[in-house]
């Protein structure tokens, strides 16, 4: 909404980027081009972020690891100090999450946790403003709708009816983040990802 807009910050930013590669190295790059430096992590890295390396040196700093874990998490925080998060580093596949809901719960929702917990400037290092990965999926079954129905959605739509674990965890995710914005004070965004 408009009226709770953060103000654009225009110094150069320590960001944490969390997963995503496809969306995330291309956040990583836009964020590089315009002078920030960036901490990239993700249990898989690939290739073209280790080319990005090359080209930007140590503003690019890539961590292989996992964000459900309390240890790594908790040293990356300490070691690296970001300001900025961009948590895109999300399991996103419905039907996959039908096969393996716990999966999902543990990467989706304890990662999620993990990044806010240390965010919240315990410590004294509070970030400055938290951008989460969230999905269409939140949407689910309407109560009004038919399931032949196609709907355009707005995000004051009702998120009550997730139709998978993968749909359940990302609301949990937005959940945990309002939460986590009420008690410490730290903006959050939620970015509802929808396919093209």
């Amino acid at each position: 909404r408009l009226a709770d807009a953060v103000a654009p910050r225009m110094e150069v930013k320590r960001v944490l980027v969390t997963g995503g590669r496809f969306l995330g190295r291309h956040v990583v790059e836009a964020l590089l081009r315009r002078g920030d430096s960036v901490i990239f992590v993700d249990i898989r890295v690939d290739h073209e972020l280790h080319l990005l390396q090359n080209i930007y040196g140590d503003k690019l700093v890539i961590r292989q690891g996992d964000i459900a874990d309390p240890f790594f998490v908790e040293r990356l925080f300490e070691d690296e100090k970001p300001a900025w998060i961009c948590h895109l580093g999300m399991k996103n596949d419905g039907k996959q999450s039908l096969a393996d809901p716990n999966d999902y719960i543990r990467s989706n929702i304890e990662g999620t946790l993990r990044l806010l917990q240390e965010s919240r400037g315990v410590d004294g290092h509070k970030v400055q403003n938290f951008v989460l990965a969230s999905s269409y999926a939140v949407y689910g079954q309407q109560s009004n709708q038919k399931v032949t129905d196609t709907v355009f959605r707005n995000e004051d739509d009702r998120v009550d009816y997730p139709k998978t674990p993968f749909a359940a965890s990302i609301k949990a995710n937005e959940l945990l983040a309002h939460t986590f914005h009420h008690l410490y004070q730290f903006p959050v965004s939620a970015l509802r990802f929808f396919p093209i």
